[in-house]
This record gives structure tokens, sequence and C-alpha cells, in this order.
């Protein structure tokens, strides 16, 4: 009995079962256009040394990704998605209350499906000096900057009371800060901003002092949006990390 040619004879005929378009090399980000003579759009797959798939979804040029939509099992868990990781499955398990969704555990730890879009908020004092915290979810201006602008801008007393509660960092910000009966980071209620130390009972110190607004490095939260609320001029001002302008009137 030959059994390499056996085992040859049966690895040709799953290559022949199997039918792909693409084949994924290992360790390379692949990049795949969809096919609209418009418009350039598509997404980049890359299989992971360690495991699993990396997916990015790009506009007009591969390298600008963009946010995006995304849905587990038809719910939405992010609507600003930039890296969705998709990790190998777990072991096979029988019995009919092994397959159910497991869209609860993943909205629990939403870190393992998405980055969030970071960002840092902060107040600048007369004298040029700033204090800022970190927050995690949904920092576009779209959403984190309007929110900032018609909630938070009656003046420094609200912003500093947002530093304080978000001392070791904001989860996601909502219109109120209160909290209250029934609110819990697993399960907060609606409107409100979740912090990970009153919420979720995390020590880790987020709040940082800097000379100025110009001397932040937004690598020290890993942020790609800032905002700070000047005293003096009792307005917001925005920047995007990733643009070459520098601070504006949000």
């Amino acid at each position: 009995m030959d059994i390499k040619k056996i085992i040859r004879e049966e690895i040709e005929k799953l290559n022949e079962e199997i039918q792909s378009d693409l084949v994924l090399p290992k360790g390379k980000r692949v990049i795949l256009r969809a096919d609209n003579p418009k418009v350039n759009r598509g997404l980049i797959v890359t299989w992971l040394e360690k495991g699993g798939y990396n997916v990015e979804y790009w506009y007009k040029d591969p390298s600008k990704i963009y946010p995006a939509e995304v849905k587990i099992d038809g719910e939405s868990i992010t609507k600003d998605g930039k890296l969705v990781y998709v990790g190998y499955h777990p072991e096979l398990e029988e019995g009919p209350e092994k397959g159910k969704s497991r869209i609860k555990k993943i909205r629990e730890n939403k870190n393992l499906i998405t980055e969030g879009t970071r960002w840092f908020v902060g107040v600048e004092m007369p004298n040029g000096k700033v204090t800022s915290t970190y927050g995690h979810w949904d920092g576009y201006p779209s959403y984190t900057g309007k929110m900032l602008k018609r909630y938070y801008s009656g003046g420094a007393g609200k912003v500093r009371d947002l530093l304080k509660l978000g001392k070791h960092g904001i989860s996601s910000l909502d219109k109120s800060m209160k909290g209250g009966k029934g609110h819990s980071f697993e399960n907060p209620l609606p409107g409100e901003t979740v912090f990970y130390g009153r919420d979720r009972g995390d020590k880790q110190r987020m709040v940082r002092n800097w000379k100025n607004k110009d001397s932040i490095k937004f690598n020290y939260y890993g942020a790609e949006f800032g905002y700070i609320w000047s005293v003096k001029d009792r307005k917001w001002y925005v920047k995007d990390d990733s643009s070459r302008t520098g601070w504006k009137v949000l």
C-alpha cells in the first residue's frame, strides 16, 4: 500500500471539492475591489499569522480605511468599525443550546470585534494649560463632537465633572452623566455616559496634564480625535490627528 499516494489523492479530491475564487496567503493584506465601474471601493482581508482574519473597508483609495457599520447575525454592533477581527470557530459542541447566537457575549466585549474610535477630551485653562482624559467609542465629530457641543457647552464646570467622572477613562459619551438606578457598564441606561471607573470599577488613571493643547501627544491615548473646551473662549476645539490641520472650532 502506497500511503503517500493515498494521501496525495485525498488532497486532490479536497481541492476539487472546494471551489474558491481566491486563496489568501498568510500574513499578507489582500486588497479586494467591488465590481463597480462608477466608484472604487472594497475590502482588505488579512489572514493573520496568529490565526483569524482582519477585515477593513476602503473607499476610493485602498490606503484610506473608512468606518463602516458592523453587524453580527443581523444585529448592529457598531456604526463606525474600522477593523473587524474574525477568529477561528470554537470547538464544536453537540446539543441544541450550544448553537445559540453569542451576540450578547460579543456585545459585552466589543473590543474582540472592532477597535473603538479612540479620542480624548480636555479643558484648557486661561493660562493655556490643559487637563485631558481618554475616550474609547464613537470618537468621530459626527457623534462625540455633536454630543459635546450640544450637551457640554454650558461652561467649564460640566467639562470638569466629565473629566472627574472620567478620570479612569470614558467608554462612550452621551447626553447625561447621572447614571442612576439600573445603570451599569454592561447595561447602560439610554442617554447615559458610560465610565470605566464608576461603571466598571477600573483603577487605571487616564487623566493627563499638558503644557498647552499643541503639546498633547495623540499617541499617548492612541487617539484619532481630540476635543478641548477653552475656558477663555467658551468654545470647543477639535483636531483630527490624521489631517495636517491644527485645532479648529468645533
